[in-house]
């Protein structure tokens, strides 16, 4: 299969005109699609995209002029498979310390999926089953803690029916939106990830934690929709209705320069997959919270791509090579408790071992010496 990407760009534009870096990184996903796919980085200025293009990832969409969304919306009503990771929020650059803060994402397609059926939350999820992250205090300092942005989703939150995720054991979300689904009669919807029961959409966008050590939940806990594949057929974004004159400057205007009427709606069994985490394919994840669940990151993108050519034979081999379970999370007094037993087991162990050494250590005797009385004799004989 041919694999499309478009991602942000790596520089961005300050007030002043001149070009600074940014936290949005994507090449290890590039050099892993490169890698086992055909792959093309794709460019949507020119409001279309090539009609070879099997599967489309649009990585943290931001910043999209009408003719690049129009591109989208327009390859989805062809029948080609939409892949998007997208969130209210994403990896920003603090300018203390110049390490990774929280920064809002601004102009992406958000209200082209939610006329596909899937409106993400312009809050941020917090998660109780999390993940330790590495930061960096204002001093300049390295600490660690666990971060609810960075939410750690085991088995029991992705769905054993969905040929995507099925033999995934752990993933890990990071900066996340969660997801509302309102499809269209005859859609079909796979829940592909989900959060912890204890979960919460929260404004909280301070990525360190506060003085107590302990993050405030301000929201209703409970289960949060984070991935989501939908199959059937969609209706464009711009549709122009007829007899209405649509204003240039409403979200579902035409783009300058586009003349012949689009595509209204796609064809049966398209298939839309969104996981609502701008960052879910950042390079900087690994490096913020090192048991990042990577390979499993890896195996979700090799899934989702059999699902959408329809490899299912593929899949079924892939499922039964990857049987692999990871310990429950356990609660920090838990591990404190295990932390604690097990220096007792060795204090215990070398109280033992010193026992043993000093019982046979007392119980040693002198060994006698060799004595041969016909040598002694010679000996005698001698002198």
């Amino acid at each position: 299969p041919v694999i499309g990407i478009w991602t942000p760009p790596a520089q961005s534009i300050d007030q002043f005109g001149q070009q600074s870096p940014t936290a949005q990184s994507y090449q290890s996903v590039q050099s892993f699609l490169r890698s086992n796919y055909e792959m093309r980085t794709v460019d949507l200025s020119s409001g279309n995209v090539a009609g070879d293009i099997d599967v489309l990832f649009l990585i943290n969409p931001q910043n999209l002029t009408q003719i690049e969304r129009y591109a989208v919306d327009q390859y989805l009503m062809r029948g080609g498979t939409l892949f998007v990771t997208t969130s209210s929020y994403q990896y920003g650059v603090d300018p203390l310390t110049g390490w990774i803060s929280i920064a809002p994402v601004s102009g992406g397609i958000n209200d082209l999926l939610a006329n596909y059926g899937v409106s993400v939350d312009s809050r941020i999820v917090m998660d109780t089953q999390n993940m330790q992250i590495i930061d960096v205090s204002n001093n300049g300092q390295i600490i660690q803690y666990r971060s609810p942005h960075f939410i750690d989703v085991r088995d029991d939150g992705l769905s054993d029916d969905s040929l995507i995720t099925r033999n995934i054991a752990a993933l890990v979300v990071s900066l996340a939106s969660s997801l509302q689904v309102n499809a269209p009669e005859g859609v079909a919807v796979e829940r592909l990830i989900n959060t912890s029961d204890q979960a919460w959409d929260s404004l909280n966008t301070r990525l360190k934690p506060p003085a107590s050590g302990n993050y405030n939940i301000d929201g209703d806990t409970g289960k949060r929709l984070l991935g989501v594949a939908l199959t059937g057929q969609f209706q464009s974004f711009f549709t122009q209705p007829e007899g209405e004159t649509v204003e240039p400057s409403a979200p579902n205007a035409l783009p300058e320069g586009v003349e012949v009427q689009p595509l209204t709606q796609s064809p049966q069994n398209t298939r839309l997959v969104v996981i609502g985490s701008a960052e879910f394919l950042n390079d900087y994840t690994p490096q913020i919270a090192p048991e990042n669940r990577s390979e499993y990151t890896a195996l979700l993108i090799q899934n989702l791509i059999d699902w959408a050519t329809s490899d299912a034979d593929l899949l079924d081999i892939r499922a039964a090579d990857t049987q692999l379970r990871l310990l429950e999370p356990m609660e920090k007094s838990e591990q404190q408790m295990i932390e604690v037993a097990l220096a007792a087991l060795d204090i215990f162990a070398l109280i033992m071992l010193g026992g043993m050494w000093l019982f046979f250590r007392r119980s040693e005797r002198p060994m006698p010496l060799w004595h041969d009385d016909a040598i002694e004799e010679e000996a005698h004989a001698a002198a």
